[in-house]
C-alpha cells in the first residue's frame, strides 16, 4: 500500500513533519486528531495517543497488519486507486487538487511544501476549474459553459469548448463563483438525476442579473452526462447545435414551486468543528449571556485565536484564517484593538465592519 492510499481512508489528516501525519482515530470517538501515522522502514506505523491499538484501528479500517507494508499490495475490497488528477489555482494563487478515484470517489489535496500533499482545503480560497481561462473566455464574449464535474469539462475543452464547474460538485456551489461568471454567455447542462437538476438551477439563480445569458440545457437521449452524450455518437456540432435552440433562461415566478431533494440522493457528511462541541464551521451559532458577564471578551478571544492558527481549547492547532467583526456596540479604536492586543491577535488577520 502506498502512503496517499492509505491517508485516504482516514478523516481530518494534517501534515506533521517529514513523512508523519496526523488524523482521527477511527477505533474511537475521536474529535481532536489523536491518530499519529509516519513511515519507518518502508512500513506504515501507527500510535493512538488515546490508547486504541494498531491492530484494532488496521481492522476498523478493513485492513489487515500486512496491509500497512508500504511495499506490498492491498486487496482489501473498495480500496481507491487514483484515476484523475484535476488542478486548479485558487483566488490567492495557491494550487490545490480534485483527485477522482477508482472505485468511484473524490478527495481534495493541496501540496505541503515538502514534495507530499495535505489531504484538505485548510486555507484555500476555493475557485471555479480553469478560471483564469473562463475570464478571457468571458472577456472575449466566448460562450461559457457550466458543467458538474471536471471530467465534463475537460472533455468538452478537448472539443475547444470553454467549460468549467465547481470543485466538489452538486450542492457545493459558492455565491463567490457568481461574481467569476459575470458578463458571462452562461450554458448550464444539467446532469440527469435530481441533484444536477437542482445544482443547475442553482447556479443559474445565482447568476441571474449578473451573467449576460444565462440557457440551461439537459441533453436529449441516454446518459446521464455531457460526457456520456458524447459517447453515444454526439459531436461538437450536434452539441453547439442544441446550445443554438435553448431559450434563455429566466427565474420561475411561481412562488408556489418547491424544491425537492430525494435523501438517497445526498451524500452524508461530517461535521467540521472550530470548537467542538461549541462552534461548528459553516453554521450559525449564538452566544448569549446576561450583560458583563463576558461575551464580548470570549467572542475576541475566539478571533484571536482564529488569527494565529492556535486551536481552540481541545482542538488542535489550524492554519491561521480571517476574521469579520460586526460590532455596534463597542468602538473599534478604544475598546476592541486595545482587547486583541492585550490578548496578542495577529490583528492583520482582522477586519471590522
Amino acid at each position: 500500500m502506498k502512503m496517499d492510499g492509505f491517508l485516504l481512508l482516514l478523516n481530518k489528516v494534517r501534515t506533521a513533519g517529514k513523512d508523519q501525519y496526523m488524523a482521527l482515530c477511527p477505533s474511537h470517538n475521536d474529535h481532536t486528531a489523536s491518530l499519529s501515522i509516519k513511515s519507518v522502514n518502508s512500513k506504515i506505523l501507527l500510535h493512538c495517543h488515546a490508547g486504541c491499538a494498531a491492530i484494532d484501528i488496521a481492522s476498523d479500517l478493513r485492513l489487515t497488519m500486512a496491509d500497512l507494508n508500504l511495499n506490498g499490495s492491498n486487496t482489501t475490497p473498495g480500496f481507491r486507486q487514483i484515476e484523475a488528477v484535476y488542478r486548479y489555482t485558487d483566488a490567492n494563487g495557491k494550487p490545490f487538487e480534485v483527485v477522482r478515484t477508482n472505485p468511484k470517489g473524490f478527495y481534495q489535496r493541496q501540496p505541503d511544501g515538502n514534495g507530499g500533499y495535505i489531504i484538505n482545503l485548510k486555507g484555500i480560497v476555493l475557485t471555479l476549474y480553469h478560471q483564469d481561462k473562463v475570464k478571457l473566455a468571458i472577456g472575449n464574449a466566448t460562450p461559457v459553459i457550466f458543467v458538474e464535474g471536471e471530467k465534463d469539462a475537460d472533455r468538452l475543452w478537448s472539443l475547444e469548448m470553454v467549460a468549467t464547474t465547481n470543485p466538489m460538485g452538486a450542492g457545493k456551489w459558492r455565491n463567490s463563483y457568481t461574481e467569476v461568471l459575470q458578463g458571462a454567455d452562461l450554458i448550464v447542462i444539467a446532469d440527469k438525476d435530481s441533484p444536477g437538476r437542482d445544482h443547475a438551477n442553482r447556479v443559474a439563480n445565482s447568476c441571474y442579473s449578473r451573467a449576460a445569458r444565462i440557457r440551461i440545457l439537459e441533453l436529449p437521449g441516454g446518459g446521464k452526462d455531457v460526457s456520456d452524450w458524447l459517447n453515444n455518437g454526439r459531436n461538437r456540432e450536434s452539441l453547439k447545435r442544441l446550445i443554438t435552440e435553448a431559450p434563455e433562461w429566466k427565474p420561475s415566478r411561481d412562488n408556489k414551486a418547491v424544491g425537492l431533494v430525494c435523501m438517497a440522493d445526498v451524500e452524508a457528511e461530517e461535521v467540521d468543528w472550530l470548537w467542538f462541541p461549541y462552534i461548528p464551521k459553516g453554521k450559525l451559532t449564538l452566544l448569549e449571556g446576561d450583560p458583563g458577564v463576558g461575551k464580548s471578551w470570549v467572542s475576541l478571544a475566539i478571533a484571536t485565536a482564529v488569527s494565529l492558527g492556535k486551536g481552540l481549547y481541545g482542538m488542535v492547532a489550524d492554519e491561521p484564517a480571517k476574521v469579520v467583526i460586526a460590532s455596534t456596540e463597542d468602538g473599534h479604536g478604544d475598546t476592541i484593538r486595545p482587547r486583541l492586543d492585550s490578548m496578542a491577535a495577529n490583528v492583520k488577520q482582522i477586519y471590522a465592519i
